[in-house]
């Protein structure tokens, strides 16, 4: 059931971001990510402040990607995953107060 869900949360995110419009965010969101690179991974994380989860979605964490997908995973939390030629770039996204944006994201595509 949950990879029913998940693929069709994966499909809205990635065909109409504004139907997220209403899903509005308090506070501030953690962004947790590994850049696969020639030379390795890296990890780093960030803050930043994101009104809806629209707006999260209209902008790519990683410029450059061959190819990104969006989804919600199997523990609900949003994740961003990019694709390109030397390796897989991932980002999560988390609010601040450890809520996970998962939930929202279903919830505002009625699922």
């Amino acid at each position: 059931m949950m990879g029913t869900i998940t693929n069709k949360a994966t499909e809205l995110l990635a065909t109409d971001a504004s139907l997220l419009g209403d899903a509005v965010l308090d506070g501030l969101t953690v962004i947790e990510g590994t850049a696969g690179l020639w030379d390795g991974a890296r990890r780093l994380s960030a803050a930043a402040r994101f009104r809806t989860v629209a707006d999260i979605l209209a902008v790519e964490p990683w410029h450059g990607m061959d190819a990104h997908v969006w989804q919600v995973d199997e523990h609900g939390d949003l994740r961003y995953t990019g694709f390109h030629r030397d390796g897989v770039n991932t980002c999560v996204f988390r609010a601040a107060d450890g809520a996970k944006l998962g939930p929202l994201v279903l919830s505002a595509l009625g699922l």
